[in-house]
């Protein structure tokens, strides 16, 4: 079964080549261009809501624990959705930088590799030029193609130092979140460090804060499960500050209807 769009989402993007062609012919022979990281945005939105009354939830918990040391015990369940909807939330949201990098690069890329200056590429490891010139941009490290993507798209060959620094504090947190993504598929063994204390019947206390338990720049917890709606919500901001880059560099492209409406073209 097909899904219903809204009128006007439709119209948006049809270049009519005829003002009297008929919505009925117009939605025959209509080419749909995907964004797909635009339902990757709305779903970290979505999750990160819904994992927001899990959360409050559990810190009124361990707030109640600090002030009276009185466990209240929270159904396992609610752990387990807000950090599964957290989690979620995260990889939702890089996943959707990386559609938006490669949608700019397919509707506005304007030159190869070999049009950019040598030069523009001193910033990232050695011969690095000479590498990305036998990948296709699509299999580019995500931080290398965000970092290029706009020299790619623009009018003028900019560099992309324009764009982002790439010693500034903000792009070593968004190397450290593609390292946090990275560690979800590429798991490796990490000490974590705990004192666990009981405290009753069935009833065990477990810190887990030590400070080398956590990733340096982004302040996030280095065990996966430990992933909560603040860390979430702290990784989508690095991720949020790239995307608002991007979109400041070429605000007449990557402008709202860019980011909300599917791009669609009639045919004859």
């Amino acid at each position: 079964m097909h899904d219903l769009y809204p009128l006007e989402s439709l119209s948006v993007g049809l270049q009519h080549r005829q003002k009297e062609r008929s919505l009925e012919v117009a939605t025959k022979r209509t080419i749909l261009r995907t964004r797909p990281f635009q339902p990757f945005f709305l779903a970290a939105k979505d999750l990160l809501n819904l994992a927001y009354p899990y959360f409050q939830q559990i810190e009124r918990s361990r707030e109640h624990y600090n002030r009276t040391k009185e466990i209240i015990p929270i159904q396992g369940n609610i752990w387990q959705l807000e950090k599964s909807l957290s989690v979620g939330s995260f990889l939702a949201k890089y996943a959707g930088l990386e559609a938006f990098a490669n949608c700019i690069y397919d509707e506005f890329g304007q030159r190869k590799i070999e049009d950019i200056p040598g030069y523009y590429f001193d910033v990232f490891p050695t011969d690095l030029h000479k590498k990305l010139i036998k990948k296709d941009f699509k299999k580019w490290y995500l931080g290398t193609r965000v970092y290029f993507v706009i020299t790619f798209c623009t009018d003028s060959v900019i560099p992309p130092k324009t764009v982002f620094d790439n010693l500034c504090l903000e792009w070593k947190k968004f190397e450290e979140t593609i390292a946090i993504r990275h560690s979800f598929n590429h798991p490796r063994k990490e000490e974590i460090k705990m004192e666990i204390t009981y405290a009753g019947y069935k009833q065990w206390l477990v810190n887990d804060e030590n400070p080398n338990n956590f990733w340096p720049l982004t302040k996030v917890h280095k065990d996966h499960r430990a992933l909560n709606y603040q860390a979430a919500t702290d990784l989508n901001t690095v991720l949020d500050w790239v995307i608002n880059k991007l979109r400041n560099a070429m605000p007449n492209k990557l402008n709202d209807n860019f980011m909300t409406q599917e791009n669609m073209q009639l045919l004859d």
